[in-house]
């Protein structure tokens, strides 16, 4: 028998419930540290929200890689310079924001600056 609701439509639910209108707040690093401290410690719906976040920063840098294919395709200068074939994994994400020294920047624009930083288009 097939399940009634896919795992993937719980998690839709699960961020959609997660971000809300009125919580238009940025996410911060801050956010983001604390957010990992209360998962690691346990707590079920922490563990919940980290994981509705690594989708979130998942589909973020996802974003990123398309705003730089189509600034390649229009022979654009692109928004950093990683070396070929160089591709990200969320844990270079999570060390990105960890070495953030203020913990009330935004966290994609952290990620950003950090990117804009480590692989500048000379």
């Amino acid at each position: 028998m097939k399940p009634l609701l896919s795992r993937s439509f719980l998690i839709g639910i699960t961020v959609a419930a997660l971000i809300t209108p009125a919580e238009a707040d940025q996410l911060k690093v801050s956010d983001v540290s604390d957010m990992r401290a209360a998962a690691r410690a346990g707590d079920f719906k922490a563990r919940v929200d980290w994981n509705a976040l690594s989708y979130y920063l998942q589909g973020a840098m996802e974003a990123i890689a398309l705003a730089q294919n189509d600034l390649e395709r229009a022979d654009k200068t692109p928004l950093f310079c990683p070396p070929k074939g160089k591709s990200f994994e969320m844990q270079d994400v999570y060390a990105m924001l960890e070495r953030v020294s203020d913990p009330n920047q935004p966290a994609l624009e952290a990620v950003m600056a950090t990117l804009k930083t480590r692989y500048p288009c000379s």
